[in-house]
């Protein structure tokens, strides 16, 4: 395997997918359930199980987090926080997982995943090839629910 012929674009923002998409409210991937001063969170329409949420950083193209400023750098982990500790508290997780990689889509996020006491992989990482389209209601009514959370203040 080799990197994608257009990785340096993607790489500099030239093709970013997730600069050119903007800051929708409902994209393929999920619904937005949080929208930041400088990050925007999806939660998953599908996976290997619920509770999946990205939060992507939206104040301009970076790769990594050392990119960002020291104070954007404390909004990001912020934000990632803020969105993981609501979904801690709506799904029960019995643990969290955060995960920022950019393998595919090199822009700054971060991937929080809960766990289950009844976890697919209990103790493992979760594995990605598993996919499943989860139930639309279950997607709208946990995204509802973390809005909810997400809009009260502390």
């Amino acid at each position: 395997m080799s990197w994608p012929d257009n990785w340096i674009a993607r790489l500099d923002g030239s093709e970013c997918s997730l600069c050119a998409e903007g800051r929708p409210e409902n994209p393929a991937r999920g619904p937005r359930i949080y929208a930041g001063a400088r990050c925007d969170a999806y939660l998953a329409r599908s996976g290997t199980q619920p509770g999946w949420a990205t939060v992507i950083w939206r104040g301009g193209h970076v790769t990594e987090p050392t990119d960002l400023s020291e104070d954007d750098s404390v909004e990001f982990w912020r934000e990632v926080l803020t969105v993981g500790r609501a979904m801690q508290t709506h799904f029960q997780a019995f643990k969290m997982n955060y995960s920022i990689l950019g393998n595919r889509t090199p822009h700054l996020h971060a991937i929080i995943a809960v766990r289950f006491e009844d976890d697919v992989a209990a103790g493992e990482p979760i594995p990605a090839s598993e996919k499943s389209v989860f139930p639309r209601a279950d997607v709208a009514r946990d995204a509802e629910a973390l809005k909810r959370l997400l809009s009260s203040p502390d």
